[in-house]
């Protein structure tokens, strides 16, 4: 690719901590659909890059294809797929000069050389709300495989995505290994303290190459004060702050020249786009909304010192994510919530729902009842105030309430308990489990899967899990929120406490109930929620963005990399 064309010189000379600057205008921010022709070779990874690279994979030669039509993404009743050769130097977002459709009716206009989609592939509910996609295509397996429409993708994570012990991780590995499968991915991911490090073997194996960087304030007592301190007095949050690394920066900035998009997996991340040239499309994966986190939780906290810390940081982080909602030219939204808070934020942003999903094949429902018919359980690890929060609440406000009626009952968390304190009249009631290498059975163990939660953002995949696992769920509206559950048929709904432990005991003392609740989540999960459809939409969505849109068939590829069944998520 000519390194010129977009001025790529230009990049990443600005001080990263006067937050995030504009980037040329994309007239209307249309998103180009265009065709498919063999994928260009790609040079080697950039000599003298900072970071460990862990893996460099040559791709296969071709040329890609050329933008014949601009479109908004997702939108429009009429999309050409062209098939014009041309190289990456006309992939662009927005129409530029020259690189228009030829005269309308002529031998080289976009009608004659493409063919036109039915209009009913191209419209209807489920796609306007990004669950499903306007045009037919073939499985995963056939359509990850295809590469002639490669780009080079930089994918920035906050930690390594592999083995996906967190909520988070789980969404950046499945969508990352689905972009991977067709497109050249160097992924760049900081590295914490307690990261396992045995993933990156498989990261090999999956992306075109891996650098890794320390997180500073995790590893230093004079970086962590200096992030607080530019997070209290600065224009940046703190938790933009305390990502400040001038390795990353630096080795984005050398691979940026080169590369056809930048994937910035969560939004502190962001605040590098400075390094990231004019030209070169940014997408953000949203994971939250974040400043609607951090005021939900402003709402709950009751320790002093940390209201008012909480209170100095919404303000700097509401700032920071309009910025970068406003400056990516694609954010990828958990659910139509958050798609519509995010959309508020940056009304002319090109926003896809892209929602959380659930390995349907790895968490299969149990064959035989609950051996535990007064059990109840709950996923998730306690360092994430989230859980912290409503575990709490529910062992303080409800559990009581639940095994005076109940004495039989008791409730198992499994995950990292980080020093939770169990009430000492409930401690027979409660079994902490703990970190455990496969999850599953001691989810079909219990009978109810509960989801306490009174803070969050985004959509919860420990329900997603409890979905596909077949339980019966009873959680907050909180905890369901961006999930297609109902309250009563696929999940039971429940805010106060003495609504919540009136749900479990009524669930406690009807097994049917259970059976028949289970069943409906299970069914809600493969409708909607398994991570092979989602994928597929993920790559539509990125060829849009990037001008290439893959032929609809292909032959099936081989397995590629490890499977991530047991997990534990937050």
């Amino acid at each position: 690719m000519d390194g010129t064309r977009r001025g790529r010189a230009r990049c990443g000379q600005r001080d990263p901590r006067r937050g995030i600057p504009p980037q040329a205008a994309h007239p209307g921010r249309q998103l180009a659909v265009a065709g498919a022709a063999a994928g260009a070779r790609r040079p080697a990874a950039q000599p003298g890059v900072p970071g460990l690279v862990l893996a460099q994979v040559p791709a296969p030669g071709g040329a890609l294809g050329v933008a014949s039509r601009a479109d908004r993404l997702g939108i429009g009743r009429r999309r050409v797929l062209s098939h014009r050769p041309g190289g990456p130097a006309r992939r662009l977002c927005g129409r530029r000069a020259g690189l228009g459709d030829a005269a309308p009716g002529g031998t080289d206009s976009a009608a004659a050389r493409g063919r036109h989609l039915p209009d009913a592939q191209l419209s209807g509910p489920a796609v306007a709300a990004g669950l499903t996609h306007p045009r037919r295509v073939p499985t995963l397996a056939q359509a990850l495989i295809h590469r002639t429409s490669m780009a080079r993708i930089i994918a920035l994570t906050s930690r390594l995505p592999f083995p996906p012990r967190e909520g988070h991780q789980l969404r950046s590995w499945h969508l990352l290994k689905a972009l991977a499968a067709r497109h050249e991915v160097t992924l760049l991911s900081f590295v914490r303290r307690d990261d396992d490090l045995a993933g990156l073997d498989c990261l090999r194996k999956t992306f075109k190459a891996v650098h890794v960087f320390p997180i500073p304030s995790e590893h230093s007592g004079v970086s962590r004060a200096r992030a607080l301190l530019r997070g209290v007095g600065g224009a940046d949050p703190f938790v933009v702050a305390k990502y400040a690394s001038d390795a990353m920066r630096d080795t984005l900035r050398q691979l940026a020249v080169d590369a056809d998009a930048v994937h910035f997996d969560m939004l502190p991340l962001f605040a590098h786009v400075d390094c990231v040239p004019d030209g070169v499309p940014t997408v953000l994966n949203a994971h939250n909304v974040e400043h609607v986190l951090l005021e939900k939780r402003l709402g709950i906290e009751s320790n002093p010192l940390r209201r008012w810390f909480i209170a100095t940081q919404i303000g700097r982080l509401r700032a920071f994510e309009r910025a970068a909602c406003r400056r990516a030219q694609l954010i990828l939204a958990c659910s139509t919530d958050d798609a519509a808070c995010l959309q508020a934020l940056a009304p002319d942003t090109a926003i896809r729902v892209t929602p959380n999903g659930v390995d349907l094949d790895g968490n299969a429902p149990a064959t035989t009842a609950p051996a535990h018919g007064a059990r109840m359980v709950f996923v998730g690890q306690m360092g994430w105030f989230p859980n912290r929060d409503g575990v709490e609440w529910f062992m303080g406000e409800v559990l009581p309430n639940i095994v005076a009626a109940r004495p039989d009952a008791d409730f198992v968390l499994v995950g990292k308990p980080e020093g939770l304190a169990v009430p000492a009249n409930l401690r027979r009631h409660v079994t902490l489990a703990g970190f455990v290498p496969d999850l599953r059975p001691i989810v079909h163990d219990a009978a109810i899967y509960v989801v306490p939660l009174r803070a969050g953002s985004g959509t919860r995949l420990k329900v997603l899990e409890a979905m596909a696992l077949g339980k019966a769920i009873v959680t907050t509206r909180i905890g369901s929120e961006g999930i297609a559950l109902r309250d009563g048929e696929d999940a039971m709904f429940a805010d106060d406490a003495g609504d919540f432990a009136r749900a479990v005991l009524e669930l406690m003392d009807d097994p049917m109930k259970i059976a028949r609740l289970g069943s409906f989540a299970r069914g809600c999960a493969e409708r909607h929620y398994g991570w092979d459809a989602i994928g597929l939409g993920l790559l539509r969505d990125y060829d849009t963005l990037l001008d290439c849109t893959s032929p609809p068939d292909a032959p099936p590829p081989p397995s590629r990399s490890a499977t991530t069944r047991n997990v534990v998520t937050t």
